[in-house]
């Protein structure tokens, strides 16, 4: 079998692909190398803590726990770079890990090296597709446009880490919100039998986890941080700022207000869930009342020409078929 002079620009891509794909597997196993030498290192250096690589060092975990484990370690390491050099852009980031539920103390450094890797792994991905078949990309794709489509891939990894975090940040919030009215009632309930605040928010903690997982963690959170010996109003705030909604804000103001002035804790939680309660069904209903607007332009797409085609078209027919037997 003979190889044509129109097949080694195939043969030439693919060998560069190969080529490109042996460099990338060798130099990830010696960061992977250098990153759990160094993770051992500190280790031994802290009397055998793992720091924030706990929860992925199950013995049972197998080859998929150690490759996801050997990645975020890759992955933590370039990060931890990038945020050594830019300390001052930390905490507004960890602020937002906080708001969509990452606490992990590798999270941010771990984020960063992924928008760093996707940024450049895009590229050299297209870059490798345009060698392997550059007989049929060519006739489409021109130099020029190489460079501007490799830096729109470039754009698009930089910055798809960032859409990915706001919209887990929103459908947390969603959650948070569809879950706080029975919290707030839980709470009510167990202030009313005469426990104290910190009790009513450790009990509410622990019994709202099965069916709101995301309040109770946030509850569970508030709870430590007063035992830990910080002040129930600093909690509150962080409890707020850790959700970043409007109804936890005026629940918190609702709190501190009654620890300052010293009114009654039941009656201002009373108070707060009824407005709580009226405020949402009076949302239910603006968005029941703009249900029918946001309704016009689909069925003015979709549905309207369908019941014109099925109502019309036997009529249509019947129509074309009466002039041709009137011309014929």
């Amino acid at each position: 079998m003979t190889i044509g002079i129109e097949q080694y620009p195939l043969i030439l891509g693919i060998s560069a692909f190969l080529f490109s794909l042996f460099i990338i597997i060798a130099l990830f196993s010696y960061l992977l190398e250098s990153a759990n030498k160094n993770k051992l290192i500190s280790k031994i250096r802290t009397g055998g803590m793992a720091g924030g690589y706990d929860r992925y060092d199950d013995a049972s975990s197998g080859k998929k726990n150690r490759f996801v484990r050997g990645l975020l370690s890759f992955l933590d390491m370039i990060g931890r770079k990038k945020i050594q050099q830019t300390p001052s852009s930390y905490s507004p980031l960890r602020i937002r890990f906080l708001q969509a539920g990452l606490r992990g103390p590798m999270v941010p450094s771990v984020f960063l090296g992924t928008k760093l890797m996707l940024a450049l792994a895009l590229p050299m991905l297209f870059f490798i597709t345009k060698l392997s078949f550059s007989e049929l990309l060519d006739t489409y794709i021109k130099t020029n446009q190489t460079i501007i489509l490799s830096a729109v891939l470039a754009l698009i990894g930089f910055y798809l880490p960032d859409l990915w975090l706001r919209d887990r940040i929103s459908r947390r919030k969603v959650r948070l919100q569809h879950s706080l009215p029975d919290a707030l009632d839980f709470l009510v309930v167990c202030v009313e039998a005469g426990l104290g605040l910190n009790s009513a928010i450790n009990r509410v903690s622990k019994e709202i986890v099965p069916s709101h997982k995301d309040v109770g963690e946030e509850l569970n959170i508030v709870n430590l941080e007063i035992r830990a010996g910080k002040s129930r109003r600093g909690a509150l705030q962080n409890f707020a700022l850790r959700t970043d909604i409007e109804d936890v804000r005026q629940l918190v103001t609702v709190l501190v207000q009654t620890e300052r002035f010293g009114t009654s804790l039941t009656q201002a939680l009373r108070v707060f869930s009824d407005s709580f309660r009226q405020r949402r069904s009076e949302l239910a209903e603006e968005r029941a009342h703009k249900l029918p607007v946001k309704l016009v332009f689909p069925m003015m797409l979709f549905i309207f020409p369908s019941i014109f085609v099925v109502a019309g078209a036997p009529a249509i027919v019947q129509l074309v078929r009466a002039l041709i037997r009137v011309v014929s």
